[in-house]
């Protein structure tokens, strides 16, 4: 009866002719009086020969349709012997409904809806999506606490039915859905979906741990959830290479540096591996088809997960497509490994996992086609906005409407008329709930042309539809109502006892910019985690440059070519594996290294001897000891001495350096002076301080690289005296914060502290805020 094409007409008239042949049209228009004739009158019918294309968006467009193709007219038409026209509820309400949604010519004679009309009918009109299925699953409980009634949500959106599910669990209310789970949503089509993606990304880290952190894989494994814990603080930071054997090296690398158990994590990543093989080998030959991938996944699985892979009604549907595609999947022919997860998931794509009979007895989620089936003493109809209830017609990508409208072909619209159809025949219940949402996460959302035309119709009345504001509000106060209060910028204060006696110089500069981040690294000792499937970063960048040039300096800083050869060892090697350090870095790091080189070798015929990354310890006042490491001295005939720092970003600015606000440099040739600094076990001689540098490291066009020396210029600083400043400088910091029970604020200068924890000190809660009112400032 949706699509009267003219093979239905011809089955829907033969059964007609039978001697008891019965053919029902549920939610006909039977008034023929002179409202509901202007009505019919106004649907319009295609019409080949005069290009009327009709109005297949009406509700009754349909049903007239059929008639007129059957050759009867409403007159033939005897009335279901049931109030309403075959529409549950109050007549009144079916009436009004009707009329509500009238074609427009018809829409000025329509009657007035009485009082009872809309009896028993509310509307809820939410802020958010997720408020619209906090709301109904409201509705819903409360349907359930009153004996004897049936309720059904009834919504042709399947996110939102599947929001409403899981807000009814948390109160022990299980619900049924007529449109089910998607596989792709079920643990094991998860499963297998991040099995085919982890092939085709080879293995990268994010993909592996996807599948090892699985709920299926190893369940109840205690000593396998372990190794993937220690797999996971292995596979951190930079991807490893392409492959199983790159990710067990990076891992078996990580339980080396931790002194963990070698042997017991070996034998679990060969376990891995045996698993995972089929895949692997897939992924090595460059081509699979259908049944190979198939095959291989379900080696995977079986491997990993066991029966309990395969158990259970979405364990099953997914052994079914497994199956069926290891038969018949060969005819599709070969591709490439990086094309397997989006051809897998077309695969998983409408393939839904359905359990009836598990749910509430009297509760039900439906689909408006789904709902033609049930009778329900309270509905909730949600989702009236436009795009989901009546959904957007889909385009026909062969013929224009125009050519269908010449062809007698239904339009495209007629999806709407259906829509408008179900929605009458649900909204004609005995209790009825009606929602949408003002937004979601794509942005606003318009209301739907039915709930426009009901609030319309009531308007005509002066009547003023009832609204469950109650059910809003308890929707609000369950998630939290309360409106956030501003806190201010921490201030922890801790003992005295847990204050640290050792500090490196590079902290001395964070206790002037973020004294917070201090205490969270070395008071609560908190280290932020690299990222997985981390990009080559600035700080790699210049680990890099510091190991080229420690390991020329060490071994003599002899030729360039060395240098060459150095730097084709450490870079190189290491960039084969990322396309953006090959591509962008190492030429550029190349010049820059090329350019520090030939500085050194300038100084060497000057006669100035070099130190790579010597590293001492200073005394301070209060039995502080302040620690630390420089990237070069360079040391004079003369005992002059030069700290050096390499950066491959801009260094601080001359007057940060000045104003003692970077002291990192100072400090360290304070330790050179005073003979602390050490190379292997070697103390590096004493000297006179002269200055410091920054060397930025650029391999621009422009310039290769660019000697930074902060105290020298117009306004000579003596290095003596400035060592003398920071020396007291990093004393006074040290003693304010370490020997006395002074709060560590954050950000005090935001603009040189760096982020690792700006989440704990819940930055961006109060950081355009005034900050306290009284604090001691070092």
């Amino acid at each position: 009866i949706a699509n009267p094409t003219p093979a239905i007409q011809r089955l829907l008239g033969a059964v007609l002719r039978l001697p008891q042949g019965l053919v029902v049209l549920p939610g006909l228009d039977g008034d023929t009086g002179p409202a509901g004739q202007a009505r019919w009158d106004g649907i319009r019918l295609a019409d080949v020969h005069s290009g009327q294309r009709g109005d297949p968006g009406h509700p009754q467009w349909a049903l007239k349709a059929l008639l007129a193709g059957l050759g009867l007219t409403r007159a033939d038409v005897q009335a279901w012997p049931y109030a309403g026209g075959g529409l549950d509820g109050p007549a009144a309400r079916a009436d009004a409904l009707i009329a509500a949604l009238a074609p427009a010519a018809a829409a000025g004679v329509q009657p007035v809806p009485g009082s009872d009309a809309f009896a028993d009918l509310a509307l809820a009109e939410c802020a958010t999506a997720a408020e619209e299925a906090q709301v109904a699953a409201l509705a819903l409980r409360e349907a359930a606490q009153q004996p004897g009634i049936r309720a059904a949500l009834i919504t042709p959106d399947p996110d939102l039915a599947r929001r409403v599910a899981a807000h009814c669990q948390r109160w022990g209310i299980i619900i049924d859905s007529s449109a089910g789970t998607p596989l792709v949503l079920t643990p094991p089509g998860a499963l297998a979906q991040d099995l085919v993606a982890a092939m085709a990304e080879a293995f990268a880290p994010a993909r592996l741990l996807a599948v090892l952190k699985h709920g299926l894989v190893r369940r109840g494994d205690g000593a396998f959830a372990a190794a993937v814990l220690t797999a996971d603080l292995g596979l951190r930071g930079v991807r490893p290479p392409p492959g199983l054997e790159a990710a067990g090296e990076a891992i078996l690398r990580h339980v080396d540096e931790t002194r963990g158990d070698h042997a017991g994590i070996a034998a679990w990543w060969d376990d891995v591996t045996t698993a995972l093989a089929p895949l692997e080998a897939l992924r090595e030959a460059g081509q699979a088809d259908l049944p190979a991938l198939l095959a291989a996944l379900r080696q995977a699985i079986t491997a990993l997960a066991g029966d309990d892979g395969w158990s259970g009604p979405d364990g099953r549907q997914l052994a079914a497509l497994v199956a069926e595609v290891e038969a018949t999947g060969a005819l599709f022919g070969s591709f490439q490994p990086d094309e397997a997860p989006a051809l897998f998931a077309a695969l998983l794509h409408g393939r839904n996992v359905r359990v009836p009979g598990q749910g509430h007895p009297r509760l039900s989620i439906l689909g408006p086609v789904e709902a033609q089936l049930t009778r329900a003493d309270v509905v909730i109809l949600a989702g009236l906005n436009e795009g989901s209830w009546p959904g957007q017609p889909a385009p026909d990508p062969w013929l224009a409407p125009a050519i269908r409208a010449r062809l007698g072909l239904p339009g495209t619209a007629r999806a709407q008329g259906l829509a408008a159809q179900d929605f009458l025949r649900a909204a004609a219940a005995p209790r009825v709930l009606i929602t949408r949402a003002r937004r979601d996460a794509s942005g606003p959302r318009l209301p739907s042309r039915l709930w426009l035309r009901l609030l319309a119709h009531g308007e005509r009345a002066g009547q003023v539809l009832q609204r469950r504001d109650d059910l809003l509000a308890l929707a609000r106060a369950l998630d939290g109502a309360a409106q956030p209060r501003p806190q201010p910028a921490p201030r922890p204060n801790p003992p005295l006892a847990l204050r640290p006696r050792k500090l490196s110089i590079t902290e001395i500069d964070t206790l002037i910019a973020d004294p917070f981040a201090f205490h969270a690294k070395h008071i609560l000792r908190l280290r932020p985690l690299d990222p997985l499937d981390q990009d080559p970063t600035a700080a790699m960048r210049g680990t890099l440059v510091h190991d080229v040039l420690e390991r020329w300096i060490d071994a003599g800083h002899g030729t360039l070519d060395q240098l060459d050869q150095i730097i084709r060892a450490e870079l190189e090697s290491e960039a084969r594996h990322f396309p953006l350090l090959a591509a962008a870095w190492v030429p550029r790091m190349r010049v820059a290294l090329h350019w520090a080189g030939e500085e050194i070798l300038k100084r060497e015929k000057l006669g100035t001897s070099f130190v790579a990354e010597a590293a001492g310890r200073l005394d301070l006042p209060g039995g502080i000891v302040l620690s630390g490491k420089v990237d070069r001295i360079d040391r004079s005939e003369s005992d002059e001495l030069i700290v050096v720092d390499y950066k491959t970003g801009p260094p601080p600015t001359k007057r940060r350096v000045r104003e003692l606000q970077a002291n990192q440099l100072a400090l360290g040739l304070a330790m050179a002076v005073a003979g602390v600094l050490a190379k292997q076990g070697q103390t590096v001689a004493t000297g006179v301080p002269l200055t410091i540098e920054y060397w930025q490291l650029q391999g621009a066009r422009k310039a290769a690289g660019t000697i930074h020396a902060p105290l020298e210029g117009k306004d000579p600083i003596d290095a003596a005296d400035h060592v003398a400043a920071a020396v007291a400088r990093a004393g006074e910091l040290a003693a304010h914060y370490l020997l006395v029970e002074q709060p560590f604020e954050p950000k005090l200068r935001p603009e040189w502290a760096w982020g690792d924890y700006d989440h704990l000190a819940r930055v961006p809660e109060w950081i355009n805020r005034p900050r306290n009112p009284v604090r001691a400032k070092p």
